[in-house]
């Protein structure tokens, strides 16, 4: 084959990236501001979708490609959730605008959880993270901070 037919045939390639390229851009464009033009279950619907579509990408990623059992990987969903919230409605700001500072707060909680969770392996890993995921759901129930009731106001002790 010349260098002619090779041009040739790289031009549609190209041509394809670029479409995709701006259809991706589109529809990025169109999930931002999809907040102040759709309904909240509309909005509620989308981030169900999305969630479900991260821990599934996440799964893929450390169960299919890097070989690593994770039993615990909901607690990354549920710390991102609770930033989002309890910030939100500690500092009277709209979840959508606090969503970038959620983001990082999450991925310092994954990078400072990585540390010694990465040092285990095989059943070891599997089982250090549900057990990690186990006692932040321990300390999300019984953290005022984050919605839990007193135990005076409870009247007394209350079961986990």
């Amino acid at each position: 084959m010349n260098s002619l037919a090779l041009m040739e045939e790289a031009r549609p390639r190209k041509a394809g990236r670029a479409a995709v390229g701006v259809v991706l851009l589109a529809v990025l464009g169109a999930l931002a501001v999809a907040p102040w033009f759709t309904s909240f279950a509309t909005q509620r619907l989308l981030v169900e979708i999305f969630t479900v579509f991260a821990m599934a990408l996440a799964w893929n990623l450390l169960a299919g490609y890097g070989g690593l059992v994770v039993v615990g990987h909901q607690m990354f969903v549920g710390v991102g959730a609770y930033a989002l919230f309890a910030l939100s409605n500690r500092l009277g700001i709209n979840p959508w605008i606090m969503l970038p500072l959620a983001t990082a707060a999450t991925a310092l909680f994954a990078l400072l959880s990585a540390l010694p969770m990465f040092r285990l392996s095989g059943a070891h890993f599997a089982v250090g993270t549900w057990v990690l995921a186990e006692m932040l759901r321990i300390l999300t129930l019984n953290n005022e901070w984050l919605g839990a009731v007193g135990r005076h106001a409870a009247g007394g002790a209350r079961e986990l």
